[in-house]
């Protein structure tokens, strides 16, 4: 299932990938159609915008975040231009949380929001659907083009990729997961751009650069504890994939002035929000809040394949739809087994470990009762369990990702029994775990009967199962990606 990135299997297909959504993204924004759960219709009937929103779907309560808060403000900007219509009890300098191009620094921060003004003739409508599908469509264009750049096949980058944009998580947390798996990928992937010919222009190597520079550079006003948890698996990992590659001189001559440029404007851009910084990191969440690693319930880290029955709008109990909202972490079962039909060869390659050492960290976070003295660790501290167990899935699928490349084939080299076994024993446990976690959720959840979990673990068990065999990876990736969408899709 692995495919090198110039075979002549993948790079057709990774064309048709990019380009298809280059139009689809085109024709969302020309029509004007978000999936965001308030509709600029009211708006329209007192005459303050030119035409109507197109909603696809229904409002939902369980976006509150989105419709309350981040929709009105991009509204508001794109209509305006600046923030002028916030509130004046607020902080003066809001980029930190929401982008205010009140200086040129602040507007190269909120460029991705605001860029569709720039494109004379459209309406607000058409405005905020570019603004809305514009971190969507960087995720699903430059994580395939990085895995495949790093020797993933095309059906493990496209499926990995549509279990992390299509996964509860992102799509019941407001899309917060988009523009940190799309600028992180973005930038890895100009990263080794820059890398692979020594002969390009120095006004290519210049925009790859830039590009980097600034896909880092955005990484700081999206929603940090999730940017900490996920952006390390992709940036650590493709360095080391570069050092692997090209070695330690090279892969670190390249990205030095790519960190040297980051550092320039995100210093600039700190600087004038530091009055912001201070009032920020002074509060108590989320500035000065530290946690410890704790045992975060099944029904978060595992009970992603359960959380249909959120679309039913049913009786939640101590919490709410969001909180409960996670991601695919069985994908690290599977990740354990390819790795185990290989474990004979003991040839692992550097950014596997890498990727590995990312993933066990944040596993470690969330199901061991850790002392309070780890509440002191940098920067880790400032990620409670609860919020990494939610994403822990998206990590999960990267690490998955990266477990299947390899130059050699070394599935050839074990005997079809071994990786029979290993693939039973993967189905056996992923089922397990997601039955455990379909139990705790009826805590929270009393309408999720038996009969929804027992269909859940039977669908993801079997899943699980092929795809932890080389021959069946591609309809074990696609089904589950399958069931990922349905399960959003309201």
């Amino acid at each position: 299932m692995t495919v090198a990135i110039n075979s002549r299997n993948t790079i057709p297909f990774l064309k048709i990938w990019v380009v298809s959504w280059t139009g689809i993204f085109l024709l969302l924004g020309v029509l004007g159609i978000t999936t965001s759960s308030l509709s600029l219709i009211a708006a329209n009937e007192v005459g303050s915008v030119s035409s109507a929103s197109v909603m696809s779907g229904e409002p939902r309560g369980i976006r509150s975040d989105e419709f309350f808060r981040s929709t009105p403000w991009d509204i508001g900007l794109l209509k305006s231009g600046n923030a002028n219509f916030v509130t004046p009890f607020a902080h003066q300098n809001t980029s930190l949380i929401y982008p205010d191009p009140d200086s040129w620094i602040d507007y190269v921060n909120a460029f991705d929001t605001i860029w569709p003004r720039l494109i004379p003739g459209i309406s607000i409508s058409q405005e905020f659907a570019f603004t809305w599908w514009t971190p969507i469509w960087i995720a699903l264009i430059f994580l395939p083009l990085l895995l495949v750049s790093m020797g993933a096949s095309f059906v493990v980058s496209v499926c990995v990729t549509t279990l992390i944009i299509a996964s509860p998580v992102n799509a019941w947390w407001s899309l917060w997961i988009s523009p940190i798996v799309g600028f992180s990928a973005m930038s890895a992937y100009l990263f080794l751009l820059m890398l692979s010919d020594e002969n390009k222009s120095y006004l290519l190597k210049s925009l790859y650069i830039l590009g980097s520079a600034y896909g880092h550079f955005k990484l700081l006003t999206c929603y940090q504890p999730w940017v900490i948890v996920i952006a390390p698996m992709i940036l650590l990992t493709t360095f080391t994939f570069a050092v692997e590659k090209h070695g330690w001189k090279r892969a670190s001559k390249s990205l030095l002035p790519i960190v040297v440029l980051f550092v320039f404007i995100s210093a600039l851009f700190l600087s004038k929000n530091w009055d912001a910084l201070t009032t920020l990191t002074s509060t108590v969440y989320p500035g000065e809040r530290r946690s410890s690693g704790a045992f975060v319930s099944t029904a978060l880290t595992w009970g992603a394949p359960h959380l249909q029955i959120l679309n039913l709008s049913p009786e939640i109990v101590g919490t709410n739809p969001s909180e409960l909202s996670s991601s695919f972490s069985i994908l690290l079962i599977a990740s354990l087994a390819i790795l185990g039909n290989r474990s004979n060869d003991l040839r692992f390659k550097r950014f596997q470990i890498a990727s590995g050492i990312v993933v066990t960290l944040w596993l470690v976070w969330i199901t061991v009762n850790l002392p309070d003295l780890f509440s002191n660790i940098p920067i880790i501290s400032l990620v409670q369990p609860g919020r990494a167990a939610a994403v822990f899935g998206i990590v999960s699928a990267l690490f998955f990702a990266f477990s299947t490349i390899s130059k050699d084939i070394d599935y050839l080299k074990t005997s079809f029994g071994k990786n029979q076994k290993i693939a039973i024993a993967a189905g056996i446990l992923t089922g397990i775990l997601t039955g455990l976690s379909g139990l705790a959720l009826q805590d929270s959840v009393p309408r999720l009967g038996m009969i929804r979990v027992t269909l859940a673990t039977i669908i993801v068990s079997s899943l699980a199962y092929l795809i932890c065999l080389s021959k069946t990876r591609a309809y074990g990736l696609i089904g589950l990606s399958l069931f990922s969408i349905l399960m959003v899709s309201r």
